[in-house]
């Protein structure tokens, strides 16, 4: 693949060898005229560690896109997982658990824990299928139940709108307070997918008081899951007047089956840029296919995920728009 990624930096450096791993393109580190090539066919994983912080800009002929990781700030949490017995669920005997989570979302800007504009969701997945969910309510929570007999189970957690959010954590009286609550929600509410690192748990560990693999309390480190990316391309439109750029064109799961709704194909996302480039992928509208689904065609047909992602092209006709998640509020998985 003649094609190469350009790392500019802003004074600082950063590698994100996440980049090299998906396109196996080459690689150039500018700053101190330092040149690496990175060629498709080597065999051997070269890791680079330059910690810091840039802008990655992925060049093809005469345009300049570039993929950013889309970012999220570190948050510290307590995580428990609990045995709480068994469950007779149509003849089988099943193992039901409880996962609670005391996180710090919003302390720094000193919002209560039950009030303020966003809020951990989190998906349970075994290997086969979704085991357990909490993806908000009126009031928000911070634990749900999983029903499984699976030995590993693995734990995605993402930011969301707490949409019930009651706009004052400043200052009920205070027109600046209220304008900065304002300002600050919109600023949160308005991102595409906010995502971290999922989590693998064992299952087969049993501690003391039905606390599974040392669960009770764990202190954990929720951080920027790096398959979720930018994508950008030039836009000849200036700035809009809330200072957005106009040349961010949509966040993709590097990792995750989208369906293109114009073509019907379905691939990875890293492979949709490796074939059309970032210019091109940026354009197209993508829903996810999470192979842990049923989906219904509009003859009343259920077809799992995992079989529409074996197809690699649907007849997007068959099936009613709504049917297909956009990133922004499909749950998370990971092909891994």
């Amino acid at each position: 693949m003649k094609k190469s990624l350009l790392w500019t930096f802003d004074g600082e450096l950063m590698l994100n060898s996440i980049l090299t791993t998906h396109f196996g393109c080459q690689v150039f580190l500018k700053p101190s005229r330092l040149i690496l090539k990175m060629k498709a066919q080597l065999k051997f994983c070269l890791i680079l560690f330059l910690v810091f912080g840039s802008k990655a800009v992925y060049t093809q002929g005469n345009e300049n896109s570039w993929i950013q990781v889309h970012t999220i700030d570190s948050n510290k949490i307590e995580l428990s997982v609990i045995y709480e017995g068994t469950l007779n669920i149509n003849g089988e005997m099943v193992k039901s658990y409880s996962l609670v989570w005391d996180d710090t979302l919003g302390q720094s800007k000193n919002y209560p824990k039950y009030n303020r504009p966003f809020e951990l969701n989190v998906v349970i997945r075994s290997q086969d299928s979704i085991v357990g969910k909490y993806t908000g309510l009126s009031s928000q929570m911070t634990h749900c139940t999983f029903i499984t007999n699976a030995d590993f189970v693995t734990i995605y957690f993402w930011l969301t709108p707490n949409f019930f959010f009651d706009w004052h954590p400043y200052s009920k009286d205070s027109i600046i307070g209220f304008r900065n609550s304002y300002y600050d929600y919109w600023n949160k509410i308005n991102f595409n997918r906010k995502e971290y690192l999922p989590i693998r748990i064992n299952m087969q560990k049993i501690e003391s008081n039905n606390i599974i693999d040392g669960y009770n309390k764990k202190a954990t480190l929720l951080e920027t899951n790096s398959n979720i990316v930018r994508l950008y391309h030039p836009d000849p439109m200036p700035k809009s007047n809330m200072g957005l750029s106009a040349g961010l064109k949509q966040v993709i799961a590097l990792d995750r089956y989208l369906l293109n709704t114009a073509s019907g194909r379905i691939k990875l996302g890293k492979k949709w840029i490796r074939k059309y480039g970032i210019a091109k992928t940026s354009e197209m509208d993508f829903r996810v296919i999470d192979p842990h689904l049923i989906y219904t065609t509009k003859s009343g047909q259920h077809i799992s995920g995992k079989k529409l992602i074996r197809k690699n092209k649907i007849d997007t006709a068959s099936f009613e728009s709504y049917e297909f998640e956009t990133l922004q509020w499909s749950l998370p998985y990971s092909i891994n």
